[in-house]
């Protein structure tokens, strides 16, 4: 670092005839000490530190910047949310905004036109998701919005059980500081991508990268306490045979309390039957024999429904020992849920510390006094280490409130067109649509991440009220 030295000399004068300054009445009638320094005092080094340069900017080399500006084009590339697709080439050659940082999705290369690529926002299979609106359409976007992506998949496993897997086709962040993952999770590992392994475009339906496979027994939490599958299954048949005892011993004291109602009902029959016999009526030999079958059958429908009701029965266990049926463990923060009083320590992988999953979770095995959770996020998987606070059984969910019905406009699958009349693609959806433009003979919606508006056949657009949540 440079510094700047300034040396500043002392001397001290001395003479014999006052000075002016020391000559005026107000000098002479209140004298001042001084501390002048001594005759042959030595010079005195003054440093003063240079203001510190600012880091450098991170660059790309320029061989990999040249090569990502030249290479030919052809399958899956990554736009960020925040930039607009063009209807045409000379309007994406126009636009003058770089690429803005947002969430990036995955769009299908029609062809390289260098500069500008002309591309198809219908469905594909890509690690980074694709186009979220239900529109299939022929759109231009400029080479430098693009995310690069990793060329190849990068897998790397720790000593202390952790690891990471993420695909080939990741995004890639360049930012002021360097070079990292385009998805925050996977950034935190520490795990970094190279500056020569880097694409804008990779093919469709890649496999992803895999951890390494796990040598200990997946866990259930059943009331949220950790357990090997063979542990939960004897724990369910307990619990369900001793269901079965109960059941049992529930129907056993009903079939007594009606077989006894049976025998009182039985008793006050016979009873009845006795007296009606005492009286002088004679009755034919005909209505003798049909009056005990009447009594026979009476009794024998009682006993048979103790019979067709009373038998114990069975319950298989097979859906207790069926792996779809189990609660598996996943991993959360404690701290989440507003009733929990139980305190964890970071997630960690390699020892670093990282945040909490966001994404679904439900692969958890035991390391010593730790647990290791698989976690799957876009493009990528960790297996990070938690603690046991951290365990808990996988799933949650919630509903938001509703709100009042207002008019909308439900267009119908079909083509679609620019506002100038051009053809623009597709709809293949079922949305809802509260914001319109309206025209003589289409209703034009607006569509996220395109520059321009999407119109609709009128004709075949109804309108309905529906209620406000969830709408566009």
């Amino acid at each position: 670092m440079k510094s700047l030295a300034l040396v500043g000399l002392a001397a001290c004068w001395s003479s014999s005839s006052p000075s002016p300054a020391t000559s005026s009445p107000r000098a002479t009638s209140s004298p001042r000490a001084t501390s002048s320094p001594p005759p042959n005092a030595a010079p005195v080094a003054v440093v003063v530190a240079a203001k510190p340069s600012p880091p450098r900017r991170y660059v790309l080399p320029k061989q990999i910047a040249d090569a990502l500006a030249t290479e030919p084009l052809a399958g899956n590339v990554l736009v960020s949310r925040g930039v607009e697709l063009h209807p045409t080439e000379p309007a994406a050659r126009g636009a003058a905004d770089r690429r803005r940082k947002g969430a990036p999705f995955a769009v299908r290369v029609i062809k390289d036109r260098g500069e500008v690529l002309e591309v198809a926002t219908a469905p594909v299979a890509d690690c980074a998701g694709d186009f979220d609106e239900p529109y299939e359409l022929t759109v231009f976007v400029k080479r430098d919005k693009l995310w690069p992506r990793s060329k190849v998949e990068v897998t790397k496993t720790f000593a202390d059980g952790t690891a990471v897997a993420i695909d080939r086709g990741a995004p890639v962040e360049i930012s002021e500081t360097g070079i990292g993952w385009g998805v925050s999770a996977l950034a935190e590992t520490k795990v970094t991508p190279s500056a020569d392994q880097l694409t804008y475009a990779v093919p469709a339906s890649l496999p992803p990268a895999a951890l390494p496979k796990s040598t200990a027994e997946r866990l259930v939490c059943d009331n949220d306490a950790p357990m090997t599958m063979a542990e939960w299954r004897a724990e369910r048949r307990r619990e369900r045979e001793a269901e079965l005892r109960a059941e049992a011993e529930k129907r056993r004291a009903a079939m007594e309390a009606r077989r006894a109602e049976l025998e009182r009902q039985r008793a006050e029959r016979e009873a009845k039957r006795k007296v009606e016999a005492k009286k002088p009526t004679p009755k034919s030999k005909n209505a003798k024999l049909l009056d005990a079958f009447s009594a026979y059958d009476s009794g024998f429908g009682d006993y048979a429904g103790i019979a067709g009701s009373g038998g114990i029965g069975s319950y298989g266990l097979d859906r207790y020992d069926d792996e779809r049926f189990a609660p598996w463990c996943g991993v959360n923060d404690p701290a989440s849920y507003s009733m929990s009083t139980a305190k964890a320590s970071q997630p960690s992988v390699d020892g670093k510390p990282v945040s909490w999953p966001y994404a679904s979770n439900g692969y958890v095995v035991k390391s010593g006094d730790r647990y290791l959770a698989d976690v799957d996020y876009r493009c990528g998987r960790v297996r990070m280490s938690v603690d046991r606070a951290g365990v808990s059984r996988a799933g949650g969910g919630g509903i938001g409130s509703i709100g009042g019905r207002i008019k909308v406009w439900v267009p119908k699958p079909g083509k679609v067109t620019w506002p100038d009349g051009s053809p623009a693609g597709r709809y293949t959806g079922h949305k809802k649509y509260r914001d319109v433009v309206e025209q003589p003979d289409r209703i034009c919606v607006r569509v996220g991440g395109i520059a321009e508006l999407v119109c609709h056949d009128k004709k075949t657009t109804k309108t309905e009220l529906a209620f406000r949540h969830g709408l566009d």
